[in-house]
């Protein structure tokens, strides 16, 4: 009698990447036995999956997910399809995730991959197996370019897996470097999250590959939020210290917001210095606001958003070198707080860690 495919080592579930080195299955546990046990969980029936990695160095990211509620899905490698002690990377889903994860940097060879469902498994498990050829990313060269849908991309990655090229902060520590294309103006967002206990991510996010951006203590960021021009982008993600680990990256596109009303204020990034210059408008504005050191018919207005990490000395003027009363700024936490200052020159110092909105307004002769 033939055996089930995918139930043991002899007849595996064959995963073959297509050009872009893509591949997915389909799993249907019922009727498989329990033929092994993984080292980062227990579940009950599994299948064996195997793929081929064409080069040492390839990046694998294999993603296995339920359909059902209250199911963990589990995923284990081997370079030995029956020896659980050739077992090098296991991954159970987080409770209450019915997704699992798993990326590695793997030798040339064949992969063995046991899938199991911790819970009970009504409907099949998913499974996705990404391969990324080394390389790509290593080098402002030969980036990784990133695809948007929807006007958003994630990815997960591993800077392990790339060199250090002097794109970080910290001399010797590993960089990854990743493309992404704007067809017109628009509103970048992008943050990078640490998946490896005391790894620490940086972003840098700029049109040319170069220097990272980092703050006055040498140190740099993990979130972007800017509006850029169309062109061709480059994200670097580096680290604040030598350690390198996974990571999620995340970059998002959306349409410039008019900085007429408070849902659609103007973000303000600031440079590596921690300061930022920007243009105010005047012409064809609304009067939208009114500011509490006011006594006049407030004119054109705009507003502003920024993010502060840290504790922090805050300060805002108009740098046409003119300070006149008939232009002002304001600074709130809410749209419709309270002024924590008002005047044609700000400063607060010890401003604490969070979202602001900071607005300018001029005198109207009507």
């Amino acid at each position: 009698m033939e055996p089930l495919e995918g139930d043991t080592c002899v007849a595996p579930i064959e995963l073959r990447v297509d050009s872009e080195g893509f591949a997915s299955a389909t799993l249907d546990l019922s009727g498989l036995a329990d033929d092994t046990t993984a080292s980062c969980g227990t579940g009950s029936a599994d299948a064996v999956v195997a793929f081929d990695v064409p080069e040492n160095g390839t990046y694998v990211e294999l993603v296995v997910r339920s359909d059902d509620d209250g199911v963990r899905p589990l995923v284990a490698l081997r370079g030995n399809c029956a020896q659980g002690g050739s077992e090098f990377r296991c991954e159970l889903a987080p409770a209450g995730s019915r997704s699992a994860r798993l990326t590695t940097v793997a030798l040339r060879g064949r992969i063995f991959a046991w899938v199991e469902a911790v819970g009970t498994a009504r409907s099949p498990l998913h499974v996705e197996l990404r391969l990324s050829p080394p390389g790509a990313g290593d080098t402002c060269a030969a980036p990784r370019a990133l695809t948007l849908s929807g006007g958003n991309a994630t990815l997960q990655d591993d800077l392990r897996r790339y060199a250090p090229d002097g794109l970080s902060c910290v001399q010797g520590a590993r960089d990854a470097v990743y493309t992404f294309t704007l067809a017109a103006p628009a509103v970048v967002s992008a943050s990078v999250t640490s998946r490896t206990a005391g790894f620490e991510p940086v972003l840098t996010v700029g049109f040319g590959c170069t220097d990272p951006t980092c703050n006055a203590s040498g140190l740099g960021t993990s979130h972007f939020e800017g509006e850029l021009f169309t062109g061709t982008y480059s994200v670097i993600v580096s680290s604040e210290t030598l350690a390198a680990g996974e990571f999620d990256l995340a970059l998002g596109i959306r349409p410039p917001p008019t900085g007429e009303v408070c849902s659609e204020a103007l973000p303000l990034t600031f440079d590596s210095n921690r300061q930022v210059t920007t243009w105010v408008p005047t012409q064809g504005r609304a009067d939208d606001f009114t500011l509490d050191c006011m006594d006049w018919t407030p004119g054109p207005d705009s507003v502003y958003r920024f993010r502060v990490d840290q504790t922090s000395d805050f300060s805002a003027t108009f740098n046409d070198g003119q300070l006149s009363s008939s232009n002002v700024l304001a600074l709130r936490f809410a749209c419709d707080g309270a002024d924590l200052g008002c005047g044609p020159a700000l400063s607060y110092a010890n401003l604490p860690p969070g979202e602001y909105l900071l607005f300018t307004d001029s005198y109207s002769p009507e």
